[in-house]
């Protein structure tokens, strides 16, 4: 006589839901392995490349005229040169964006200009140049005394603010985009008592780079 067993609904119930949470928990290991040894692999190259963020000073600066057309507006005109340095053996930089903008005592004296996208080898070194102008430029009413009182001292600082976006390349793979922002002080002489100067090679310029 054969024998038939009979399984009730309830128990199918139990052992579907069973294999359920068995798969859930089998793909939940399989991810955090995945995640796990990706994170791992990243940390990795990360250690053994050690990257360091590019060096950007000014190399020299020309100040060729700083004047009120009003008492509360400015005309200004800039030669800028900017030295940017890749101190990596091992990584390539891409700057997507790059832009530069001029102060005086907290006061923008000239527009912002921006360079086209380059690329920097391991290792490498660039000049930009660029031109800063400013034309009927809104500064505030005590401008002109504070530039009189620095023609007394005999020394003139202008800041020089850079900003952009860069990609980190190895190889053949290119890392996402972060930002960067330098700020620089640099210290003109007056010359013969007039609104001219340059930055002194002796002096260099100041500068904090944050990524």
């Amino acid at each position: 006589m054969s024998q038939i067993q009979v399984t009730s609904p309830r128990r199918c119930a139990t052992k579907q839901n069973h294999n359920h949470n068995f798969d859930l928990s089998f793909l939940w290991k399989l991810l955090s392995t995945i995640f796990t040894a990706l994170l791992a692999v990243v940390l990795l190259v990360w250690l053994v490349l050690r990257p360091s963020k590019p060096s950007l000073s000014v190399d020299q600066a020309s100040l060729y005229r700083l004047s009120l057309s009003d008492t509360s507006l400015v005309n200004s005109s800039v030669q800028l040169t900017l030295r940017v340095s890749n101190p990596n053996g091992r990584l390539g930089i891409y700057y997507d964006e790059f832009h530069v903008s001029a102060s005086y005592r907290g006061q923008r004296i000239a527009d912002p200009v921006s360079f086209p996208p380059f690329y920097q080898g391991h290792e490498d070194h660039d000049l930009l140049s660029a031109s800063l102008d400013g034309n009927n430029l809104p500064v505030g009413p005590y401008f002109g005394s504070e530039v009189a009182g620095d023609q007394v001292e005999g020394k003139l600082r202008v800041n020089f603010a850079m900003d952009g976006r860069f990609r980190w390349k190895v190889g053949t793979w290119v890392s996402g985009k972060y930002r960067i922002n330098v700020e620089c002080v640099t210290t003109m002489d007056f010359g013969q008592g007039s609104l001219t100067g340059q930055l002194t090679f002796r002096q260099g310029s100041q500068c904090s780079t944050v990524l």
